[in-house]
């Protein structure tokens, strides 16, 4: 439920309130979803529940709703038919300081148990219709703008840091001591003041402008079919304070929504395995 507080609560309006009895069905149907966990404290996981299946519950009718009512009106019918079909809502979460060397064998794990549960609906204890989908629904927070900007100059001052451990060293100057810093004075390695730039409008998101915060939502949301932007209302309140949790400050403010086929989910993983391997 930590997991989903640090993330989900940002990504689907309201559904603060159903965060129970969405961790109930996520850890019950266990046919389909895996869990790292450590002393008991789960670190990361993934899951997909049938909007089919699960259609009725609170939370799945607000995932859906968020679906319809920020689709543009180019992609409603592509949409509509997708969500007829079927589909499943694929869920992700982890801790910010997980390797990503987690996420292939997620990714993976999620496919094989879509597939051995078709095959083997007795065996789940479940039923047919909770398998029945032909596509993956998922949401992807990522950064642009500003907020990218943000991100950014914060990597570059991390990087100046390591600079100032490695390459500091002292020169005199008009009589005086002065520490330089690569050779550049630390008056002119100072933070540079980031221009001021307007705020990005969901409809004024590109994805190549987009910075993900998880790198696997680039590589699925490129092969999606359909493809959207969205804000998000980030709460300013982490409950619980979950532990690794991504820092307020960095909490994006945009998302892409991606539908994806399942064969095409299955797909990537391979692609996912050579970004981490590289």
């Amino acid at each position: 439920k930590s997991l989903l507080t640090q993330g989900t609560t940002a990504l689907v309006p309201g559904i603060e309130n159903e965060l129970s009895d969405l961790t109930n069905d996520i850890c019950e149907q266990c046919a389909s979803g895996t869990t790292i966990t450590v002393d008991g404290d789960v670190y990361t996981f993934i899951s997909a529940l049938s909007g089919g299946f699960y259609g009725k519950k609170k939370y799945m009718q607000k995932f859906r709703s968020l679906l319809e009512s920020k689709c543009p009106a180019v992609h409603k019918n592509a949409l509509k038919t997708a969500l007829r079909k079927g589909f499943a809502w694929l869920l992700s979460e982890r801790l910010i300081n997980m390797p990503h060397h987690v996420v292939p064998p997620l990714h993976k794990s999620i496919a094989e148990d879509v597939e051995w549960a078709r095959e083997n609906v007795a065996e789940t204890g479940g039923s047919a219709d909770m398998f029945e989908f032909d596509y993956f629904v998922f949401v992807a927070p990522c950064y642009v703008g500003e907020d990218k900007e943000k991100i950014n100059n914060e990597s570059d001052d991390e990087g100046d840091d390591d600079d100032d451990e490695e390459g500091e060293e002292e020169q005199e100057q008009h009589g005086g001591k002065q520490r330089t810093v690569g050779g550049k004075s630390k008056a002119s390695a100072g933070k540079r003041a980031a221009p001021l730039r307007k705020k990005a409008k969901a409809n004024e998101v590109d994805l190549d402008s987009a910075f993900f915060l998880y790198f696997e939502h680039e590589v699925l949301i490129k092969k999606a079919t359909i493809k959207f932007p969205i804000s998000l209302s980030t709460p300013t309140v982490l409950e619980g304070k979950a532990k690794g949790a991504v820092p307020q400050r960095h909490k994006p403010r945009h998302a892409f929504v991606g539908v994806i086929p399942v064969k095409t989910h299955a797909s990537l993983i391979s692609e996912l395995n050579e970004i981490v391997s590289a």
